[in-house]
């Protein structure tokens, strides 16, 4: 069972946190237990326990962590080439550094529009599991 919390904000949210569960928590402010019934509560805290179940915080931070590293490595390719990535000494080779900094152009913005996209198809996906995780703890599905 994960530590649960009370916060005291006017503002309705829910959430949990940790790596799994032995060392998880999961918290509700006042604003969202003043507003809500006992059901709605309960298929909220149901949806948060999915989460902690599921071990969604640890693979969201993973993504997070993958797509910050993809985008210090395109910070680290762009610097490269802004900075003279290729030596001027040599004009023979101009289609290659032609194609080489559009590559580069392309990769610098693609790469973490790429990475940030597949981050946000995770997030949706597990927060559908959630939903239907929540649904199973409760036995209370919306009609």
């Amino acid at each position: 069972m994960p530590r649960v919390f009370i916060i005291d904000d006017p503002s309705p949210n829910a959430f949990a946190t940790g790596n799994d569960p032995q060392h998880a928590a999961v918290a509700a402010t006042t604003g969202l237990l003043q507003i809500m019934n006992r059901e709605e509560l309960e298929g909220v805290m149901g949806h948060e326990m999915s989460h902690v179940r599921n071990y969604d915080i640890r693979l969201q931070t993973m993504a997070l962590a993958l797509s910050a590293a993809i985008s210090v490595l395109v910070n680290f390719a762009g610097n490269f080439w802004w900075f003279g990535g290729r030596s001027s000494d040599s004009d023979d080779d101009d289609a290659g550094g032609v194609l080489a900094i559009f590559g580069s152009i392309l990769l610098i913005i693609l790469a973490p529009l790429a990475a940030t996209i597949a981050q946000m198809a995770l997030s949706r996906n597990r927060e559908y599991l959630a939903d239907t995780g929540s649904v199973e703890l409760t036995r209370t599905p919306m009609d």
